[in-house]
């Protein structure tokens, strides 16, 4: 799993892996992204290959084009390994999240995470690990920081240039989906203290910790969880915000990549 070395005086910037979802295919092409596909011993990864002033951009839309991969069939391996393959600096990650304490985050906020609980998540019946394609994986990943410190310090940053207010401090919850959540399962969730709650980015942050590869994601505050509101969810409400919103997450993610630091300067 090791990723290219960079020497010389003069080093290459290593490349940003973006995860995302809805709304980022049209910026990509805007910006004359080039499709490609990388091969991993998870399959085939689809990306997006780009450039953010000198450095090399590879994002990857998570749930395929036209969002037709559901959370719980992601490759979520493949592409989390894909980023340690390129020696990617970083991976900056979006995802849509409902809402279970809107007085601290509201609707439409965009939110960074300081902890993520993956309630119940599995692969196949089995834990969400690299371990078991790779033997020499760590056993027992440090997860007392899946979210980078560093990344986000980076993305309030990036905020705040582009004048954009970036909450942060969130407690994430994920879990397996592809449903959404009880009324009852999101009521548990706020006693326990639980801000937001999502089906995907606690897969990619125990992964990313294991190969060692900085991650943060930015939550957008889609809608409001189960119960909270009285009403029933749809996914169409999720689509129209992450539409909104779209244009802000990829000026933040285009800030952040200008002003992250190569490792070790």
């Amino acid at each position: 799993m090791a990723g290219r070395r960079h020497s010389g005086p003069n080093p290459k910037k290593p490349p940003v892996v973006i995860i995302g979802g809805s709304g980022f295919q049209e910026r990509l092409q805007a910006m004359d992204a080039k499709r490609r596909t990388v091969r991993t011993p998870f399959g085939n990864v689809p990306i997006f290959l780009s450039k953010c002033g000198d450095r090399e951009v590879i994002a990857i839309q998570r749930h395929g084009v036209g969002h037709k991969i559901p959370p719980h069939n992601v490759n979520y391996r493949g592409h989390i390994f894909l980023a340690k393959k390129i020696g990617a600096e970083a991976i900056l990650a979006s995802a849509a999240v409902g809402v279970i304490s809107p007085e601290k985050y509201p609707l439409k906020s965009l939110v960074l995470c300081k902890d993520v609980v993956p309630w119940h998540l599995t692969f196949d019946g089995g834990p969400v690990t690299f371990f078991n394609e790779f033997p020499d994986a760590p056993r027992h990943a440090d997860c007392s920081e899946l979210f980078s410190e560093g990344l986000n310090k980076v993305l309030l940053t990036a905020a705040a240039n582009l004048s954009l207010k970036l909450r942060k401090g969130a407690v994430l919850v994920t879990t397996r989906g592809p449903r959404y959540e009880t009324p009852a399962e999101i009521g548990t969730f706020k006693k326990l203290g639980y801000h937001l709650v999502g089906m995907t980015t606690a897969y990619e942050a125990i992964l990313a910790a294991e190969q060692g590869t900085p991650y943060a994601v930015v939550a957008i505050a889609t809608n409001l969880a189960a119960g909270i509101s009285g009403k029933r969810l749809s996914h169409d409400e999720v689509d129209e915000v992450m539409q909104e919103k779209a244009d802000d997450l990829y000026g933040l993610f285009m800030q952040a990549i200008k002003i992250l630091k190569i490792k070790g300067s």
